[in-house]
């Protein structure tokens, strides 16, 4: 029998225009919303402070570009306020009326002959870490860090070394919070899981029911009121991380106003 002769050009060309199993299973298992989240086309006020040892860093009027389904939840305006080092995260901390007990952890865990630290140093920093951990804001506790502070396998000289450092993020619907150190690796290691405080609306509620059901993106009423609480705690307590886990409650509005 013959056989046909196939035109080497048109057989790659069909190759190339024939995506791979893998690739098209991967966007088909894809929600709407999260494809969406992957494309910037909305620009929201940004305002920034960074305050470091030596120098401080102010962005007055920037511009953020972002998902306009993003922009919609947590609000057009964002600042950012972060400090780095023991002085500066302790008068972001006194300007934030936050507790700045949890910097004593480090404190404690540096004393003692080369670096190590007796049991009572050890229990002094966990109680300033609980009390830390259980203050917040917005008035609902954290959950207290599950993780070794310091890591495992940094040794005692590069924690005598590690910087405070505390990032605050505020917009119209959302407050959020990060504590811990900066390692000399120029990794971090979180006090606690970081905190966000969102403000419940109906383009919060689309965009995060629609993540956990697709079907629930066209949600088109929720009732308004309370916050959201979430809490993100990277593996190890470590950043940057592969795998973290993520935990959210609601606060229920006041209505005795």
């Amino acid at each position: 029998a013959e056989q046909e002769e196939v035109d080497p050009a048109t057989a790659t060309a069909a190759a190339a225009a024939t995506p791979p199993p893998t690739a098209a299973a991967a966007a088909a298992a894809i929600s709407p919303i999260r494809q969406r989240l992957t494309i910037a086309d909305s620009i929201a006020q940004f305002s920034a402070e960074v305050m470091m040892p030596k120098v401080a860093i102010y962005v007055p009027d920037g511009q953020l570009l972002m998902p306009a389904e993003l922009r919609a939840a947590i609000g057009p305006h964002i600042h950012a306020i972060a400090a780095l080092g023991q002085q500066q995260v302790t008068d972001l901390a006194d300007e934030l009326a936050d507790d700045a007990s949890w910097l004593q952890q480090q404190q404690h865990q540096q004393r003692g002959p080369g670096g190590s630290s007796s049991s009572s140093d050890i229990q002094a920093a966990a109680a300033a870490a609980a009390a830390a951990a259980g203050s917040s804001d917005s008035g609902s506790s954290a959950a207290a860090a599950s993780w070794d502070i310091p890591p495992k396998g940094v040794s005692s000289r590069s924690w005598h070394q590690a910087q405070p450092v505390m990032l605050q993020v505020t917009a119209d619907h959302l407050d959020a919070l990060l504590r811990g150190w900066r390692l000399p690796a120029g990794t971090y290691v979180l006090q606690q899981p970081a905190t966000a405080n969102w403000e419940f609306t109906r383009e919060l509620a689309r965009l995060t029911l629609s993540l956990y059901n697709p079907l629930l993106q066209e949600v088109a009423y929720v009732r308004e009121g309370g916050h959201l609480m979430s809490y993100y705690a990277p593996e190890e307590g470590q950043l940057p991380a592969a795998r973290g886990q993520e935990c959210c409650h609601s606060k229920p509005a006041n209505r005795g106003d």
